[in-house]
């Protein structure tokens, strides 16, 4: 849901960058239950990239 409003097939594709510049448009198209998990979606994505940084 979230990823199609980037025309993506799969919210990977769309950086954290995007998605918290945009949240306002896609909270209006999606609600705010798939921002919820779109959000923890992209955070623990970021974790697990940090992590295997380290």
């Amino acid at each position: 849901m979230v990823a199609d409003c980037f025309g993506k097939d799969v919210l990977s594709q769309v950086s954290k960058h995007e998605f918290m510049k945009n949240i306002s448009m896609i909270r209006e198209t999606v609600g705010e239950r798939a921002i919820l998990r779109a959000t923890y979606f992209l955070n623990e994505n970021e974790r697990v990239h940090q992590e295997k940084m380290h």
